[in-house]
Formats: structure tokens, sequence, C-alpha cells
């Protein structure tokens, strides 16, 4: 039997009662030492959260906001992504397709071995190989909202990426590892059924002590896997089912219930401060348990400094700047950042990432969202829904106390009522990487203003904002797949149209 090599990353927050997430690499162990004892297996399975976290960080992450106008970048760091102009050379882009190869390549490793080697409990190797589907699905579904050709418009005979089942069949990938790209409905059917047979072995909680919210909240349980495979239906228009998943939290509030404040969600913890993953978080990467200097950073989402993008006046323009707490307390004063730039002190920006070591906890799901997307679904399904409008007053009530509550009434048209849905996401949910793919799916046309010709010009008589604004292409609304990869294959993996 081949020999597939691991990295074994203990956690501790998750393996022994010190409740401090460690994510630092300690050993490289053969695999069939690794699966034979429960807590090897799961300091394993932990170095798949933490490629998860590594390919999850940064541009990957923030770029779910690029192209729309929830920030305004500050130069010209992220232009190209901002205008379609990515390189098919692009380092982020490589990383981000290697990273999460090898988190899948990790997760195929626990999928396939655990049944022929695993020597412990068979309840827990069940729940080791469901965590393990769980951040196989994740991992596939990040990958195709980047780079799955029409993955988010309908296009399910598109080319979506390479859907790759095997461990590698050395220590890192070669050309007997080849996988062409298949469709985004092939990918679609992995990532869905990961997720199906995920629930089934996934604990609703690891700990009792609900204020244990790290590994309740850090970790894959089935409330998560139904939270994602409800974003995933509804990415895929299959609304009927994104509502059935989405219920599944909807009833579960008493659970994750929406935080009344919601400084709470997103708080800050410097110094080397532990910050709690607040009840309303379904699942989240705890960075700020992370400590150490050999954690490669932060996450890397530069909010917090002002120097690449910002909070856009047309996002804080449309909030109630006087009641709504999604900008009383999540628009943070120049008071608040501590590393300012004198060129842009007077820019207010998200105060929802704000550490100085940018090691924020990072939200994935939270039940504002689900409760957003099972309201969608069902003024999809049925029209002027008043469950739909329950949910939606139920999300917007939270954040601003004076919010007048809708009636079914006060629509005259089911797209009236989708409409002030998708606007409530977009309210609720900037910054946290979803605007931009709520836009493609809708058909909304991504675009970007140029911030430096409207800084020259707007003193000058007759500005109009409107005339800096240009639409991004939509061959390029997917990134390029690594040219690297096409290079090594010889042609059997394909470009995207856009690139060719």
């Amino acid at each position: 039997m081949k020999k597939y090599i691991l990295y074994i990353v203990f956690v501790l927050g998750f393996c022994s009662c010190d409740d401090m997430l460690d994510l630092k690499p300690e050993d490289v162990t053969p695999e069939e030492s690794v699966f034979q004892s429960a807590s090897n297996a799961e300091s394993a399975l932990m170095g798949i959260y933490h490629t998860v976290y590594e390919s999850h960080m940064g541009t990957a992450y923030t770029i779910g906001d690029f192209t729309t106008d929830i920030i305004s970048p500050r130069g010209t760091s992220i232009y190209p992504y901002l205008k379609g102009e990515v390189l098919v050379d692009d380092s982020f882009v490589q990383n981000f397709w290697a990273k999460a190869y090898s988190a899948i390549n990790v997760a195929n490793v626990f999928v396939s071995s655990i049944p022929k080697l695993a020597k412990y409990d068979e309840s827990i190797q069940k729940q080791h190989m469901a965590e393990a589907k769980f951040l196989r699905a994740f991992t596939y579904f990040n990958l195709l909202k980047l780079f799955g050709d029409g993955a988010l418009t309908g296009n399910m005979e598109g080319l979506g990426v390479c859907l790759i089942l095997k461990p590698y069949s050395g220590e890192k990938y070669d050309a007997n590892d080849i996988s062409p790209r298949v469709s985004n409905e092939e990918i679609y059917k992995q990532i869905i059924g990961d997720l199906k047979e995920s629930i089934e072995d996934l604990p609703e909680r690891y700990r009792e002590n609900e204020e244990d919210y790290v590994e309740n909240r850090g970790r894959a349980t089935s409330y998560a896997a139904y939270a994602l495979l409800s974003r995933v239906y509804l990415y895929k228009r299959e609304y009927s089912l994104a509502a059935e998943a989405a219920k599944h939290i909807t009833d579960k509030l008493d659970l994750y219930p929406l935080a009344n404040n919601m400084g709470d969600l997103f708080a800050v913890g410097n110094d080397g401060q532990e910050v709690d993953i607040d009840r309303e978080h379904i699942f989240a990467i705890p960075v700020s348990f992370n400590g150490g200097s050999y954690m490669y950073g932060g996450h890397n989402f530069y909010y917090q400094n002002k120097n690449s993008f910002v909070a856009s006046d047309d996002y804080k323009n449309s909030l109630d700047q006087a009641n709504d707490k999604r900008y009383t307390q999540l628009i943070q004063n120049d008071t608040d950042i501590s590393n300012q730039n004198p060129n842009i002190s007077t820019t207010k920006t998200t105060k929802k990432f704000t550490n100085e070591d940018n090691r924020d906890n990072i939200p994935i799901l939270r039940s504002a969202e689900i409760c957003l997307t099972r309201a969608e679904c069902l003024a999809r399904q049925n029209g002027i829904d008043q469950d739909a409008v329950s949910l939606l007053n139920k999300v917007a009530k939270r954040a601003n106390p004076s919010f007048v509550e809708y009636k079914t009434s006060d629509f005259t048209k089911p797209t009236d009522l989708i409409d002030r849905i998708l606007l409530e996401r977009k309210l609720e949910l900037a910054f946290e990487s979803n605007y931009r793919y709520d836009m493609i799916r809708t058909g909304e046309k991504l675009f970007y203003f140029d911030e430096e010709l409207i800084e020259d010009n707007k003193d000058k008589p007759g500005f109009n904002k409107d005339d800096y604004k240009h639409y991004v292409p939509e061959n390029r609304y997917v990134l390029p797949i690594p040219q690297y990869e096409i290079n090594i294959t010889n042609g059997i993996i394909k470009q995207n149209l856009g690139y060719l």
C-alpha cells in the first residue's frame, strides 16, 4: 500500500482541555501511523481546517465584495481584480488554486484511508470522515465560485474545476494525477453529495456547554452543513431545496440567535486577546485563537489600515446612520483606528475586521444569512409570502430598532419583496465575501469606479460620478485558471474562455 504523507497539526483547542486554537505544524507522520488512534487522526484532521483557512485568507475572501458598490479602492493594488484584468500567472490565483487542492487532497486521504486503516472507535471514524467531506465540499464550492465558467449564472454545462476524489499518488501532485475540468453540474453534484453525507455523521455540537463557542462554531457540525447546503442550492437556483435546508437553521434560532449587539459579532481582541465566536455564527474560522508568530501573519483583510480598500460612501449612505447598528456599531470612527494613513484619515470603513494583527475571527456562515436565504427562496416560490416577510423583518429589526416592520400588503408584486430581501442581504452581509456572488447569480452587472479620475475631477463643473463607472466583461466574472496548471498538463486542463 502506498504511503501518503500527512502534515500533523496539533490543535489544542480541539484536542485537549486547553481552549487555545494552536495551528502550528508539529510533525510529519506516515499515513498508517495517523489512523492508529483517534487523537492522532484528529490532530491530522486539523491540518485540513488549517489549509482551508490558508486558502480562504486575503484576496480569496475579500474578492467577494470586489466589483460592487460596497467597497472603494485605495491605491491601484486591487485594480486588476476590479477591472477583470487578472493575468493568467497572477500569484494570488496560483496560490489559491494550490492551497485549495492541497486541502482537498488531505480530505481525500481521510475519506479513502479511514475505512482501510483506522483502528479507533467507528463512530469517531464516521465523524472524522464527515468533517473531511464538509471541508472538501466547502473548498470545492469556493473554487467553483471563482473559476467555474457560468457556475453562478445557471450554465451547468460550463467548465467547472478539476474533480479530484483520490489522494495524490505521492507526497505531491505529479503528471499521473492529471484530472481535466468537469462541468459545473458535476462539481455541484459532488458538493451536494458530500454535504448530505456529512450531515448523517456530524454532531449537532461538540460540547454541551454552549459557552464553548470555539469548538461548536469553529468546527463542522450538522447545522453548518445544512447552512452551507442552503447557500449552495441558492447559488444553483434550486430554491425549494435551499429553503428546506435553511429551515433546519431558522427552526433552531435558540441555538443560533441573532446577536442584539452587532459589535459582539465582530469583537476585536488586540495584544493576543482571544475573542469568543458569537452564538449567531454557525461556522467561523477562529483566527483570534491562533497565537504565535508562526501563523503566517493574520488573515490579511486590510480594512483597518485603509491602504487597499474601505467602505464606500454608497454603502454607508444606504444605511440609516442615526439608528442602524450596522452603521453605529460596525462603521468605525477614525479614532478607532490605531494605524491610520494620514492621507486618508477622514475615511471611515468597516469595523468587522480591525484587529491590528489581522487576527479577527472570520465569519463564514451565520444565522442572519440563512434567514434571508429562506426568505428569498420562499418569495421566489410562493410570491408575497408571510414567512418570507417575517424573516426579513427579523433581520432588519435586529439591525435597526426604529425599523417599521413590513406587512405583506406593503409589496405590490413578488419581485418587490425579493428586491427588498436582496437589499437586506447586501446591507447585512457586506464585507463578508458574499455580495459579488449575489450580484452574479441575480443577473446584476459587476462594475467598478475609477477612483483616481473621480478624485481628480470631483470639483469640476458638471461632475457626475456615474461617468466614471465601468462594467466588467461578463467573460471575466470568473478568474483565469493558473497558466502553470495548463502548462504542466499539456493543455488537458482548459483555460476559461475569457482568458484565451
